[in-house]
């Protein structure tokens, strides 16, 4: 899996970069913070 990750207006895109032309994701930027924490935890299945 690689993604890539912006800044954009009103919260933090998220995309599959091998996979460019399928659908993103927008979170909040509450949203994006607590699945980085998760993720830093290893609570994620990935």
């Amino acid at each position: 899996m690689c993604v890539e990750v912006a800044g954009v207006s009103p919260g933090v895109g998220i995309r599959d970069s091998k996979n460019p032309g399928v659908r993103h994701l927008i979170l909040a930027p509450q949203a994006f913070a607590a699945l980085l924490a998760r993720a830093k935890r290893d609570e994620l299945d990935l």
